[in-house]
């Protein structure tokens, strides 16, 4: 057992999850990201009204705390995209890495440097 146990060195602790509360300075920033990317859902590709949009937290706003104002941090998608890949986390990796590569790839170049490097 002590063998198996030496094999998983965590270089940073796991995280716990944690309360997030939505502020509203949190709605307003949401509500700018929406009308500055478009009114554009990057899943679908369609066009919205802002109330039929979400920002989805590439990285969990309850385990990250610390970017849950960060523009890279925030995807907007319609509430149908956005239920979908919200499903695909509680399921497997290789699902939700599917939503990602289904992105255009200007949306994935915006996003992916961000998430490579808050695993720093």
């Amino acid at each position: 057992m002590a063998e198996i146990q030496r094999e998983f060195v965590f270089e940073k602790p796991v995280r716990k999850v944690q309360p997030y509360k939505t502020t509203n300075a949190d709605r307003r920033i949401r509500k700018q990201i929406k009308i500055s990317r478009g009114l554009y859902c990057v899943q679908c590709r369609k066009t919205f009204g802002c109330e039929e949009l979400v920002v989805h937290h590439i990285l969990e706003t309850r385990i990250f705390p610390e970017y849950a104002r960060s523009d890279h941090n925030m995807m907007v998608l319609c509430r149908k995209c956005h239920s979908g890949v919200t499903v695909s986390e509680g399921l497997a990796g290789a699902a939700l890495l599917a939503f990602y590569a289904g992105l255009e790839k200007s949306v994935r170049d915006f996003h992916v440097p961000f998430v490579a490097m808050s695993r720093k």
